[in-house]
């Protein structure tokens, strides 16, 4: 995606946000899809235009007033582009849908299929969810939601979604095929997980090298910690990018995003402003004001 979009896409957000504070929905909303339409996988986008089409209606459940006439239209639309395998035309047609009733389940699966196909899949995930949520009764999304989440190795998410196929379906060959091969994966997962976190944790019991206790506080050597091995490669070559996006990773990956927003500042002021890191600071920082 070009910087132009996601500039846009940032300002946009910035604009719905003031919006939404004075409680103008028809202006935040109109922002909120210029952010989705220039930057469609971003899932903070979509479920921050999700709450405030929920807020306009109330919170009511069911959206617009004669909403079952309104949704012809998007309705006839996203049939067509699914008999066409037009994804994007689908997720478009879904998103018009949601606009008069946010609750839909089936434009919330219309746009989990059509972000699936075009690669999309933290949106295609939230918009599964809001389907099951409306209709839990819906083997083909929450199949759909479990072979998403055994994709990106989520293996006790696809679990739940696998078992719950299963309580409509006790008989479901697939569903009981499915539960067993994850329970596997999932403990062969966590068993490398956990093992590698032992791996880089400083040992202290009996037979650990005494030398790292002398002289003061135990201090974490070479290959104990994955945070002080980054530290020490930045202290050693303070003008390598590369190693303050590698503690980025870190600490995106352990839920530290302010930790990670002050390593991206000086990864910026180290890359002599390097626009792809300035666009990853906006991310972390998105994904910040979304929690």
């Amino acid at each position: 995606m070009s910087t132009d979009k996601k500039s846009i896409a940032a300002q946009c957000f910035t604009a719905g946000n003031n919006a939404l504070g004075k409680g103008n929905f028809d202006y935040a909303i109109n922002m909120y899809l210029t952010c989705v339409k220039q930057d469609p996988g971003n899932v903070v986008y979509r479920q921050t235009l999700r709450g405030a089409e929920k807020k306009m209606y109330g919170d009511n459940g069911t959206g617009a007033k004669m909403a079952s006439m309104k949704l012809m239209g998007p309705s006839g639309k996203a049939k067509k582009a699914r008999l066409q395998k037009d994804w994007k035309t689908l997720a478009e047609a879904a998103e018009e849908g949601l606009a008069v009733n946010p609750w839909h389940a089936g434009f919330n699966a219309d746009l989990g299929d059509a972000c699936r196909e075009l690669g999309y899949a933290e949106v295609a995930i939230f918009a599964y969810e809001d389907s099951i949520k409306a209709d839990g009764t819906n083997k083909d999304v929450l199949r759909s939601l479990g072979k998403l989440f055994e994709s990106r190795s989520q293996f006790p998410q696809a679990q739940g979604a696998w078992e719950r196929v299963m309580k409509l379906d006790p008989y479901d060959g697939e569903a009981r095929s499915k539960i067993t091969n994850l329970q596997a994966q999932g403990a062969i997962h966590k068993s490398k997980l956990d093992e590698a976190e032992t791996t880089r944790q400083p040992t202290t019991g009996y037979g650990t090298d005494t030398r790292l206790n002398k002289g003061g506080p135990q201090v974490d050597g070479p290959g104990m910690s994955v945070e002080a091995d980054l530290q020490r490669a930045i202290r050693k070559d303070p003008k390598n990018k590369d190693n303050f996006l590698k503690l980025v990773d870190y600490y995106k990956r352990e839920g530290r995003l302010d930790e990670a927003v002050k390593q991206l500042e000086e990864a910026v002021t180290v890359s002599g402003g390097d626009q792809n890191i300035r666009e990853m600071l906006e991310d972390v920082q998105l994904e910040i004001q979304r929690n």
